[in-house]
């Protein structure tokens, strides 16, 4: 923050109109510094001739939350408090997501979603400075901070389970169990159709998954598939070894009452 009070004391944002902080979590910089040598990051090294290049220092432990953390705050662990991707209850001993938290004050309102990160962002320091600010996935960003610009959050955003990133793996396998973090679904694709469900957010009274029904038709041929989702007109196409469209689909929480999700 002194930097930047100092930088604009200077002149130097109104000299430079617009600067771009590119970060790539866990780099290694003396591989990278390598590679660029030779000429096998053309790009990068382009970016390094242009603008300005130097190593940091990381945080202690070096992990993704606590390191991006002491980036948009300045700070140390000590002062946003963000030690770890997990923490513990106190009241339990279990282990709890430390990036966020729910408060609820009193079961007629809905939970809110608190950011355990503490300290001031670079960019609310911009916002409060009146100058706009585009910061897309920086990883402990939610829920986004209201700012003068645009925020994408990054890591730490629960998917509609609840969970960060909890996958959900589909075999003929009989004899397979589910992995770390992974749902099970076991499907039988005999005549290359298979009728099966996909797995949406859980029912807050009974804890159990909120599912919607969707078909396979398999083309062994051509290694593709056609996706047909419920209420959805025209049938999905997804080909294997080729990232697909986002698509959007509807889970029915209840009496006229549905969660949209993509998958």
């Amino acid at each position: 923050m002194w930097n930047l009070k100092m930088m604009m004391g200077r002149g130097v944002v109104d000299k430079y109109r617009k600067v771009i902080v590119i970060g790539l979590d866990g780099m290694e910089p003396k591989i990278v510094e390598s590679m660029m040598q030779v000429g096998e990051l053309p790009n990068l090294s382009k970016l390094r001739q242009q603008g300005g290049y130097a190593r940091v220092n990381t945080t202690y432990p070096a992990q993704t939350p606590v390191a991006w953390s002491t980036f948009a705050t300045g700070t140390n662990p000590g002062g946003h408090g963000i030690f770890d991707f997990l923490s513990r209850d106190p009241q339990t001993y279990l282990p709890i997501l430390a990036l966020s938290r729910y408060e609820q004050k009193n079961p007629f309102v809905p939970a809110r979603v608190i950011n355990n990160r503490r300290g001031t962002a670079i960019w609310d320091v911009l916002t409060q400075s009146g100058i706009p600010s585009t910061v897309i996935r920086c990883p402990c960003t939610y829920p986004p901070d209201p700012i003068k610009g645009r925020l994408l959050a990054g890591v730490g955003v629960p998917d509609l389970r609840g969970s960060l990133g909890m996958g959900t793996f589909y075999t003929s396998d009989a004899n397979c169990t589910a992995g770390q973090s992974e749902k099970l679904v076991h499907v039988d694709p005999a005549g290359g159709i298979v009728a099966t469900h996909l797995i949406g957010p859980r029912n807050p009274k009974t804890r159990q998954d909120i599912t919607t029904p969707i078909t396979l038709q398999l083309n062994l041929a051509n290694s593709s598939a056609k996706l047909i989702v419920e209420d959805k007109a025209e049938p999905f196409q997804i080909q294997q070894g080729i990232w697909s469209d986002w698509l959007r689909v509807n889970f029915k929480t209840g009496l006229m009452q549905t969660v949209s999700g993509f998958v």
